[in-house]
C-alpha cells in the first residue's frame, strides 16, 4: 500500500488593487494547480489583471488537482479609480474679468495646481487673473483617495477685458500736459488734445477751452473700449486799477476783473480780502496783488498805492475857554501824520494836572474832577510822525474862565 500526501492549495492574500494597477501572477502554497475567476487572464501562472476584473470583489479560486488534490478560494477586492475631471467655464480668460472658479465633475476633496507661476486656489481651483498675469497655464487636478488620479486643463490668459480709465482734470489752457491712465496697458489712446496716442499724453492747450471726449481702445480676444470726459477751462485775465497816489489818512477803492473768486494779498488796511472791490486805506505806500480764479485756473495783477505824507506842522494851541460856551472849550493836539505822542501839562507849581497817549483826547480844564481856575499852565509833548519823525514841542497854554 502506497501512501501519498495531500496537496495544500493556499492562496496568498493579494489586494486591494485599483483597476489601473498593473497586472500580478498569484501564489499558493504548492504550485502546480490551475487558477480560475474574473480577472484571471493565464490560469496556469494565476495572472489576475485588476482593469479586467473591474471595480467590485472578486472570489478568485485555485484547484490542484489529482487523488491528493486540493482547492482554495479568495476574495480579491478592486477599487474603482478616483474620477478626477473638472471644467471651468471657458479656457480663454481676460485679465480684468473675474476670477474664474473650476467646477469638479468628478471627485471632490482633491488639490490643484497650476504651473508657470500661475495663482491658485489649492482647493477650489479659483485662478487669480491678476497675479498669473498674460500667458498659457496648466492646471492639474489630483484626488486623495484610495485610488487617486489625475486630470489637466489647458488655460489662456490674455491682457484686456473690462477697461478702467483714471478720470483728470479739470485743467486750464495753460496746465501741463498729462500722461493718462488705463488699468490695461497696450491700448491706443484718441480724441481731441491727444499728442501722443500709445503713452496718452493729453496737452490742455492743444485741446483748447471745452469738455473734450477721450477714447481708449485695445486690440485682441480681449479688446474693449472706454471713454471719458476731461474738461479745459479757459484762464482768466486779472485787471486791476492802475497805481494811485493817496495822501496819508486818505483812502481808495480797488477794483479788479476776470475771476469768479478774489484774494488779495496783502489783507492789511483793506476793507475785505476776497471780494473784488475793497477799501484800501494803507499807513504806507503798499503794493496790492489780486489773484482771480476761475473754476481753479488762476491770474495775478498788481497796483501799488503810493501814500503822501503831506503832513503840516504838529500844533498845540496856547489858550482856550472851557466855560461850556461851545467854542474852543478843549485842549488837544493838533497833527495829521502823529502815529505816537506823550502830551503832559504842568501848573505852575509844577504838578501834573493833565496827561495823555491819545491824539483824540483833549484835556478839559478840570484836575481831579474840579475846574481850574483861570491860569496859565506848560506843556510838553513828545511826538512820533508815520514818517519816522519825532516832534518835541513846549509851551505854555492859558486856561480862561
Amino acid at each position: 500500500m502506497t501512501l501519498t500526501s495531500g496537496s495544500d492549495a493556499t492562496i496568498t492574500a493579494a489586494g486591494p488593487f485599483c483597476t489601473t494597477d498593473a497586472s500580478v501572477n498569484l501564489t499558493a502554497v504548492d504550485a502546480g494547480g490551475t487558477w480560475s475567476g474574473t480577472g484571471i487572464t493565464d490560469a496556469n501562472l494565476g495572472t489576475f489583471d485588476p482593469a479586467t476584473a473591474g471595480a467590485g470583489t472578486h472570489t478568485i479560486t485555485y484547484t490542484i488537482s489529482g487523488s491528493c488534490g486540493a482547492t482554495d478560494t479568495q476574495d480579491i477586492v478592486v477599487n474603482a479609480v478616483d474620477d478626477a475631471t473638472f471644467t471651468y467655464a471657458t479656457t480663454t480668460f481676460c485679465s480684468t474679468e473675474s476670477n474664474p472658479i473650476a467646477t469638479i465633475t468628478g471627485t471632490t476633496g482633491g488639490t490643484f495646481t497650476i504651473d508657470n507661476g500661475g495663482s491658485i486656489n489649492t482647493s477650489t481651483g479659483e485662478i487669480n487673473l491678476t497675479q498669473s498675469g498674460a500667458g498659457t497655464y496648466t492646471v492639474t487636478y489630483t484626488t486623495n483617495g484610495i485610488c487617486p488620479s489625475s486630470s489637466t486643463v489647458s488655460i489662456t490668459i490674455e491682457v484686456g477685458g473690462v477697461i478702467q480709465l483714471t478720470q483728470v482734470g479739470p485743467f486750464c489752457e495753460t496746465s501741463l500736459s498729462e500722461t493718462l491712465i488705463s488699468n490695461i496697458a497696450g491700448g491706443t489712446w484718441s480724441g481731441t488734445g491727444i499728442t501722443d496716442a500709445n503713452l496718452g499724453t493729453f496737452d490742455p492747450a492743444t485741446a483748447g477751452v471745452g469738455t473734450h471726449t477721450i477714447t481708449y481702445t485695445t486690440s485682441g480676444a480681449c479688446a474693449a473700449t472706454e471713454t471719458i470726459d476731461i474738461v479745459v477751462n479757459a484762464n482768466p485775465i486779472a485787471t486791476v486799477n492802475p497805481p494811485v497816489i493817496i495822501e496819508y489818512g486818505n483812502s481808495i477803492d480797488l477794483v479788479a476783473t476776470g475771476g469768479g473768486s478774489y484774494s488779495w494779498t496783502p489783507d492789511e488796511s483793506l476793507s475785505c480780502s476776497d471780494c473784488p472791490d475793497p477799501l484800501a486805506s494803507p499807513n504806507e505806500t503798499t503794493t496790492y496783488c489780486v489773484t482771480v480764479n476761475n473754476s481753479g485756473c488762476i491770474d495775478t495783477a498788481c497796483t501799488t498805492v503810493t501814500v503822501d505824507y503831506n503832513c503840516g506842522d504838529v500844533f498845540v494851541p496856547n489858550a482856550f475857554s472851557p466855560n461850556d460856551d461851545a467854542a474852543n472849550n478843549l485842549e488837544c493836539v493838533y497833527g495829521s501824520c502823529i502815529v505816537q505822542m506823550n502830551f503832559r501839562i504842568y501848573d505852575r507849581w509844577g504838578e501834573l494836572v493833565y496827561e495823555s497817549t491819545n491824539l483824540n483826547a483833549c484835556w478839559d480844564g478840570t484836575y481831579k474832577g474840579k475846574d481850574l481856575s483861570t491860569q496859565v499852565f506848560v506843556y510838553l509833548l513828545d511826538a512820533t510822525l508815520i514818517t519816522g519823525e519825532t516832534v518835541s514841542l513846549k509851551g505854555n497854554i492859558s486856561l480862561i474862565r
